[in-house]
């Protein structure tokens, strides 16, 4: 496995509902960028948005 796909997979996402505030986790994909509409929020079906991108350490 390359190196940049290894540092790819340790990288986070991190989506919020503004309705409700629940937050979910998620692999990093090409593109995403903090602020990006993100899926549907299974609580309440609002627009979710990505809140952070961060890299895990371990």
């Amino acid at each position: 496995m390359s190196e940049r796909k290894l540092e790819l997979e340790r990288i986070v996402v991190v989506e919020e509902c503004p309705k409700c505030g629940v937050m979910l986790k998620r692999k990093f994909s090409e593109g995403d960028y903090v602020g990006m509409p993100g899926g549907t929020c299974r609580f309440c079906g609002s627009r979710m948005y990505v809140k952070m991108i961060y890299k895990e350490h371990g």
